[in-house]
C-alpha cells in the first residue's frame, strides 16, 4: 500500500491537486528526515566527484533508496527528532502510550524511582512482546535507572524505527513519479495534507 501511496501524492502534487488524505505528522517529519538524508548524502557525493556521472532519474532514485536502507536508526533518529525526545509527537500519534510513558518520566522527577521497578515492565514494546528494545530486552527489567532510556526507546520506536519500512516504500513509490527530494519544498505540517 504505501509504494501506491507515494504514487498517489507524487501524481496528485505534479496535476496540482488537493488530497483528502490524512497522514500523520510524525510520519510527515519522516518522510522529512530520510529527504534530508539522501540529500546531506547527495551533496557529500557531489562535492567528492567531478560531474562526469550522468544517470536518468529513476536510478537515481532507486540509488538514493538503497543509500537510505544503509542508513543506522540512530542517524535516521536524530535527523528526525532534532534532539527533541518525541513524547510531545508521541501523543499525536498514540495519546495513551504517551500518557504511560510521561507517567514513568513524573515517577522519576517525583523521586519515585523504586516504584518504577514495582510496574513489572521489561524492555519490549507495550503491547508487543515481540519487539524488543534492547538485545535481551524480554529480560531486562526497568528500573528508576534505566527508566529514561525505556521511554526514549520505546519513542523512538513507535515515531522512527517501527515505521521506517513504511516511509522507505512510500518514498519509493513517490520516486517513481517525482524526484524524491521535492518533498523538501514542504514543512510536516503542510504534508499532512
Amino acid at each position: 500500500y504505501f509504494p501506491f501511496m507515494g504514487r498517489l501524492v507524487a501524481k496528485a502534487l505534479s496535476d496540482g491537486r488537493l488530497l483528502d488524505l490524512r497522514l500523520s505528522q510524525a510520519f510527515c517529519k519522516l518522510l522529512l528526515a530520510c529527504c534530508n538524508i539522501i540529500l546531506k548524502n547527495e551533496k557529500s557525493n557531489n562535492s567528492s566527484e567531478d560531474g562526469r556521472h550522468t544517470s536518468s532519474s529513476s536510478e537515481t532514485s532507486s540509488a538514493m533508496l538503497n543509500y537510505l536502507i544503509q542508513v543506522s536508526d540512530a542517524d535516521l533518529w536524530r535527523e528526525f527528532s532534532d534532539g527533541s525526545p518525541g513524547l510531545g509527537m508521541l501523543h499525536g500519534v498514540d495519546p495513551q502510550l504517551a500518557a504511560s510513558l510521561q507517567s514513568i518520566l513524573d515517577m522519576l522527577s517525583n523521586d519515585s524511582k523504586s516504584a518504577i521497578g514495582d510496574l513489572c515492565l521489561t524492555f519490549v514494546l507495550p503491547g508487543n512482546e515481540c519487539v524488543e528494545l534492547v538485545a535481551n530486552g524480554k529480560v531486562t527489567d526497568v528500573s528508576g535507572e534505566n527508566a529514561l532510556e525505556y521511554v526514549a526507546a520505546v519513542v523512538r520506536y513507535v515515531l522512527c524505527s517501527g515505521v521506517r519500512r513504511q516511509a522507505e516504500a512510500f518514498l519509493r513509490g513517490f520516486g517513481d513519479v517525482l524526484d524524491i527530494k521535492s518533498l523538501l519544498l514542504f514543512r510536516a505540517d503542510e504534508l499532512e495534507l
